[in-house]
């Protein structure tokens, strides 16, 4: 179980992460995607969401790395 949480948690964290850098590269992604605007080109969308998208890497790595460090054995 503990490695299923292991593995889980770490491809979230990345997902999260290349989500994460996907806004800060490309921040109008939402607007082409979907052809919505949601915020109406102030970008307060886009900060909001890389925020939740910074929070999520950090949650799900330190998730993660605490499954890692409490498996038995050597690492």
């Amino acid at each position: 179980m503990s490695v299923l949480r292991r593995n889980l948690d770490a491809v979230l964290a990345c997902l999260a992460l290349i989500g994460l850098m996907v806004t800060l590269v490309w921040p109008d992604w939402i607007e082409r995607l979907t052809g919505l605007d949601p915020d109406g080109g102030s970008g307060a969308v886009e900060w909001v969401v890389i925020a939740v998208l910074a929070v999520l890497t950090l949650v799900f790595g330190v998730r993660a790395w605490r499954v890692l460090r409490a498996a038995p054995g050597p690492r």
